[in-house]
């Protein structure tokens, strides 16, 4: 029988200094993990979350329905990019919790311009192409993902070097169109290497501007004669080319032109383009051939003539930024006051100067990028965009919170202090009118992150505490009841001492809610301890009465002096004495 009770009481004996052991142990490890730097933290979580999203899939189950609204891509370089050249694009993902997210990359035209999967891109041909960036996974959260990234790119052909092609096409769409003699009053393109490469990264030189002169990539036969052109690329001598300028009878040489009478109170505005022969220039007037005959043509008359006569025409910016020419066309990119030189290269003293001033766009409505779902007291960006976009004061915006426990700086950074909804506003700051609102839900966890940070770091790990304490509590307290008020001013203890030194830790910090939840997991922990406790007795009991009796004679004997004895001084003596 005593061997019997002996064997009961040693078995709870070792349990209670297990428990104990394992508790103290874990009490202390999660104290030192709340004074981890952040850093160290998040870069934990993250190896965690990572293997248990691969396994689970944990992003899609539990993610905060946010969506990828913006994929940005850019190029680090402006540098011209010249054939067998790579270059790896910036890519910037909103809002920042899809930072991680991986991407495929495709061309629209491989031949120009190809790409890898890491968004290095090859240039292989003169020419345009535009980059495309796509998640890999087409769907997150249980949508489909519609939103993609686009970068142009340019590829200026061969890299020039010496004794390269140079010629001359007579502006046919035939690129083969090559020629080497022209008829007076022309403007024809440089070609050079045949197309290969762009004849505008080289400079050229003319023998005798008087008879052909060379603006840009152009050249303009002004007389009968012979000229040599030369073709140079930075400081080398890249080749040269003879061209023979002819007499040419239907020539038209334009020796006036007028304005259009409202040209003074033209006003542009930043991101629209404007015809020359709709806004600008209302009639040319020019000599044909060698008659000397001169004929005035508008662009609703004569458009034919016109557009060929403008062509002619060189439009020089001030500022290419705010004002360039495309074709027949000018177009405002930028905003602000510039000047319009207008020549002839046929005849130089048709030279006039026009000052414009470009108004920037008014903006029609604003989105706002950022996070749907956020969790308390962690910041996070906003950014807005106006359109349209070319709208000139992007930056001129005020953001407010009109709902919700919540602030928000002038910058767009968001820190939420309660759960539930929030309503952020953004607003510009030169039209009042113009402002969009945003709903937002403060959550306990809006990531796969955030769910294991909360839920395994501060629930299941204080729910395992939880469980200990109590466990250990219930053997070594003579009054087994108390374990259960002691379970919980621990868990209380616990909680706050864990967010308390979390203040003290860098890029940590101190939160109401992680004490509830803390308190919470460890008082759920105590509560699955007793249950289990509990269906153990009763198990016990329906199987052998009297040996569970057994055992409840001892765990009501074990406790803290039973377990850690203190030896009596006289009782020492006496054994000593004898």
């Amino acid at each position: 029988m005593e061997k019997s009770k002996n064997k009961y009481f040693t078995i709870l004996k070792v349990l209670a200094l297990v428990a104990l052991c394992c508790t103290v142990v874990l009490w202390i490890a999660l104290w030192v993990a709340s004074a981890t730097p952040g850093s160290v933290s998040g870069s934990n979580t993250d190896k965690v979350t990572g293997i248990l999203d691969d396994k689970f899939d944990l992003e899609d189950k539990v993610g905060s329905k946010n969506e990828i609204q913006k994929i940005a891509l850019t190029r680090k370089y402006t540098t011209k990019k010249f054939c067998g050249d790579t270059e790896t694009l910036s890519v910037s993902i909103l809002p920042t919790e899809f930072a991680s997210v991986q991407l495929e990359y495709s061309s629209s035209d491989n031949d120009v311009a190809s790409v890898d999967n890491n968004g290095v891109v090859t240039y292989n041909k003169v020419g345009e192409a535009k980059i495309i960036a796509r998640p890999t996974r087409k769907k997150f959260n249980g949508k489909t993902i519609c939103v993609k990234g686009v970068c142009k790119v340019s590829c200026q052909g061969e890299k020039p070097k010496e004794n390269m092609n140079l010629s001359f096409s007579s502006g046919s769409v035939n690129p083969s169109a090559y020629i080497k003699q022209v008829g007076v009053g022309r403007r024809v393109q440089i070609v050079f290497n045949y197309g290969n490469t762009r004849a505008t990264n080289l400079t050229y030189v003319s023998s005798d501007p008087q008879v052909a002169a060379v603006h840009g990539s152009y050249l303009y036969s002004l007389a009968p004669g012979e000229v040599v052109v030369t073709a140079n690329y930075g400081r080398n001598r890249i080749n040269c080319a003879e061209i023979r300028i002819l007499p040419d009878s239907d020539a038209y040489i334009p020796v006036a032109f007028a304005f259009y009478d409202n040209i003074d109170s033209l006003n542009m505005e930043h991101g629209y383009c404007y015809s020359i022969g709709s806004s600008i220039i209302r009639s040319i007037t020019a000599q044909k051939g060698d008659s000397g005959e001169e004929i005035t043509v508008t662009k609703s008359e004569n458009p034919a003539i016109y557009d060929k006569l403008i062509s002619l025409f060189r439009l020089e910016s001030s500022n290419s930024g705010i004002l360039s020419r495309k074709g027949n066309y000018l177009v405002t990119s930028g905003y602000g006051s510039v000047t319009l030189t207008i020549t002839s290269p046929l005849n130089p003293n048709i030279r006039v100067k026009k000052q414009f001033d470009v108004k920037s766009s008014v903006p029609k409505k604003i989105e706002i990028i950022g996070n749907r779902a956020i969790t308390p007291h962690s910041e996070y960006v906003y950014t807005a965009e106006f359109s349209p976009v070319d709208y000139k004061e992007q930056n001129r915006i005020t953001w407010s919170v009109i709902k919700g426990k919540a602030k928000i700086s002038e910058t767009g950074k968001l820190t939420a202090s309660m759960y539930g909804k929030i309503v952020i506003r953004c607003q510009s700051a030169d039209y009042p009118e113009v402002y969009t609102d945003l709903e937002i839900k403060s959550r306990l966890f809006v990531t796969a992150y955030g769910f294991v940070r909360k839920f395994m770091g501060h629930g299941l790990l204080s729910a395992l505490l939880g469980f200990g304490i109590f466990g250990s509590a219930l053997m070594l307290l003579k009054r087994k009841w108390i374990a259960f008020p002691i379970t919980a001013l621990s868990s209380c203890v616990y909680a706050v001492g864990s967010e308390f030194i979390q203040y003290f830790t860098p890029q940590r910090y101190c939160s109401l809610s992680d004490i509830v939840i803390d308190t919470i997991g460890a008082i759920g922990g105590m509560l699955v301890a007793a249950i289990i406790v509990a269906f153990i007795c009763v198990v016990w009991k329906a199987v052998s009465s009297s040996s569970f009796s057994k055992l409840k004679t001892q765990f009501y004997r074990i406790n803290l002096k039973t377990v850690f004895p203190h030896k009596n001084k006289n009782s020492e003596t006496n054994l000593n004495n004898n």
